[in-house]
């Protein structure tokens, strides 16, 4: 058994950076306990954290509602625009190669009398942007397109579909939680409407996420008494760490990330890397194995120390395969041998190497 395992799967989860938890655990000591009583401490440490998110995301106005998760802030936005514009029409636009908590709401709102349609996306996860604007009528109220895919890495065309939805005023959301921290986000460009984000995603603390909104928080039901005030406070550091250190840590995931990708094709046995690379995920490099079991892959990485994840990470356990491999046109066997990895800021030189020599190691026998 190996006891020190490489971890390459931060974009199921990250480590809680150290920084983090000093400031959670100073708003948690004995002597600020009494004040996360007082209503103005707490709503003085939202503002706090709410303005430094509007920062990194170059937000010049709008709110931001503090959610438990990624998922809920997603939950609560898609929901709150379906039924804020239901009397100008029900049709709503989604990509096919959203998140499973996107995918999920609009798959509720369909048995509740929407109109849902999906958008079909390039060989490399695109959607296109053209066909897109075609499928827009006069009854559509809300487009939901993801900044990047969480699978496979691909960014979407977010601030061209998003100045185009904003002269249309549809409402636009985009599910941003794997670009926090990883990319430059101008919300002013990019024209959302709303945008979720997770704390955990980004070496903050589980259990919180944020909901950036430009303006319609009065008409959303909220669940602040159900988020850890402290957790806030920790996510309020983290995002402040990923501002200050942005460009830092994406060359440092850059780095390896091509490294990796070089590495395996030089292995010269067939591999494939799924997506698109161009303008890319930093950090997620999702590989096809043409002639083994993803989740049989997974089992020999785990057995040789490495932590990764095979189909679609957040359905862990499902029978059927990933739905974004399928909707970029792989069959079923195909989308059952791939294979993601993604790194993170831990992530090291020596660690990408053994990656490499294991994988050849497997392969090879």
């Amino acid at each position: 058994m190996i006891k020190n395992k490489i971890y390459l799967d931060y974009a199921a989860t990250t480590p809680m950076d150290y920084e983090v938890l000093d400031v959670m655990l100073k708003e948690y000591s004995s002597e600020a306990f009494f004040d996360w009583h007082d209503e103005k401490c707490i709503e003085n440490q939202m503002d706090k954290t709410k303005y430094k998110l509007l920062d990194a995301i170059n937000a010049k106005s709008g709110d931001v509602i503090f959610t438990a998760s990624g998922t809920e802030a997603n939950n609560l936005a898609i929901r709150g625009h379906a039924f804020r514009g239901k009397h100008r029409g029900k049709r709503l636009l989604v990509s096919a190669v959203e998140h499973p908590s996107v995918l999920n709401v609009f798959n509720a709102l369909e048995s509740e009398g929407f109109e849902v349609v999906k958008l079909p996306v390039t060989p490399v996860g695109v959607i296109d942007l053209e066909a897109t604007k075609a499928m827009v009528t006069i009854d559509t109220i809300l487009v939901a397109v993801m900044f990047f895919n969480n699978e496979i890495g691909t960014r979407q065309p977010v601030e061209e579909l998003g100045e185009f939805l904003h002269e249309k005023n549809i409402a636009f959301h985009v599910d941003a939680v794997q670009a926090l921290g990883k990319t430059v986000i101008d919300v002013s460009r990019i024209k959302a409407d709303t945008m979720a984000f997770s704390a955990h995603k980004i070496y903050g603390p589980k259990g919180c996420g944020a909901l950036y909104t430009n303006q319609f928080r009065q008409e959303l039901k909220t669940c602040l008494c159900d988020v850890d005030e402290v957790a806030i406070a920790g996510f309020g550091k983290a995002v402040e760490i990923s501002k200050i250190k942005l460009k830092d840590h994406i060359k440092h995931l850059e780095t390896l990330k091509f490294k990796l990708i070089d590495g395996l094709m030089k292995l010269d046995i067939g591999l494939r890397i799924i997506g698109e690379q161009v303008d890319s995920h930093p950090a997620i490099v999702c590989v096809n194995f043409p002639t083994r079991d993803g989740d049989g892959l997974v089992i020999q990485y785990d057995f040789e120390g490495f932590c990764v994840s095979s189909g679609s990470a957040c359905s862990s356990g499902a029978i059927s395969a990933s739905h974004v491999l399928l909707a970029i046109g792989m069959d079923p066997i195909q989308a059952n041998r791939c294979v993601r990895f993604s790194l993170g800021l831990p992530t090291t030189n020596d660690e990408i190497d053994r990656l490499i020599e294991t994988t050849e190691r497997i392969l090879k026998g």
